[in-house]
This record gives structure tokens, C-alpha cells and sequence, in this order.
């Protein structure tokens, strides 16, 4: 009889740890299809986040301050006058290709800002220059920027766009 019982719990143990497996797999494929489901939603939702010259501005301007692009102690003026679209990358829509026109002044000299490309000095001293950059959202208030030059337009990758200033 002790046999018998024994017998049966052995069965019993091996039949819940199987139905634990199952189980936790089954929970594990779920989680996983979950994941993929929300990523894909997250995307959708990043692609249609559209940015105003104001929140370009903003957050161009303090990339620039945390990667020690510009240095805010030698800066007089710093301002964004223009944004410019000019198109998207095939491999990620969500990044898009901006003209940013920056003018600025130093208080002194003129390396309170850098600027890869060339920089135009009016007769009051303000530096105006254009940076060509790639923004990819992140969300509404903030993105990841990359300084790139104007011979990325020529890549297989990039999709030029009708040039739209942004308001």
C-alpha cells in the first residue's frame, strides 16, 4: 500500500512540475508577443511625433550645452533663426534631416560655439551658421541629435523631401 501511495505522488509531482513548464512558457510567448506589440506601437508613435522650431530650438541648443559644443559662459546671443526639413532616412523614417541656421555672439573671440561648417560674420559681430542635422524622437520633449554634413544627402539611405522651413 505505501508503495502504491508512494507511486502515486511521484506521478503526481512529475504531472505539476510538466503543467508548471507548459505554463511558463505559454506565459513567457505571451510576454514576448506583448513586447513586440508595444514596440511597434511605440514606433508608430515616435514617427508621429512632429517638433516646432521652438522645441527644435530648445533641444538642439542644450545638446549643444551637454556635449560641450557651445560654452554658455562665453556666449553673448544664442539663438535659432531658422529650421529647415529636408527629408528622412529609408532605414528609419523616424529620423529626419534638418538645416538648423544658428546665430550667435561671443562675448569674446569667437570660439564660444562649433560650428563644423562655415560661419558668416555680420558687421555687428553676430556668427551665423548652419548645421546639417539628423533628429531621431525620442518623445515629445526630447531627441537624439547627430551633426552630420551636407554630403549625406548623396547616400542611398537618405530620401530627400521637399525643403519646408518650420515654423
Amino acid at each position: 500500500m505505501k508503495k502504491i501511495i508512494r507511486v502515486i505522488f511521484i506521478l503526481i509531482v512529475i504531472f505539476s512540475l510538466g503543467l508548471n513548464a507548459i505554463l511558463l512558457y505559454n506565459l513567457k510567448t505571451n510576454m514576448n508577443k506583448k513586447d513586440k506589440e508595444t514596440k511597434i506601437i511605440d514606433d508608430k508613435k515616435i514617427e508621429e511625433i512632429n517638433y516646432n522650431k521652438d522645441t527644435i530650438s530648445r533641444l538642439f541648443m542644450n545638446y549643444q550645452y551637454d556635449s560641450k559644443l557651445a560654452d554658455s559662459e562665453k556666449i553673448a546671443i544664442f539663438d535659432v533663426e531658422k529650421v529647415t526639413y529636408v527629408g528622412y532616412f529609408k532605414s528609419n523614417t523616424a529620423k529626419k534631416l534638418y538645416y538648423i541656421e544658428e546665430k550667435y555672439s561671443c562675448i569674446e573671440g569667437t570660439d564660444c560655439v562649433s560650428a563644423s561648417s562655415k560661419v558668416n560674420i555680420d558687421k555687428d559681430n553676430n556668427n551665423t551658421t548652419t548645421f546639417v542635422v539628423a533628429i531621431t524622437p525620442i518623445s515629445e520633449d526630447d531627441a537624439e541629435f547627430e551633426i552630420l554634413d551636407y554630403k549625406i544627402e548623396d547616400t542611398t539611405d537618405f530620401q530627400k523631401d521637399n525643403h519646408k522651413e518650420i515654423k
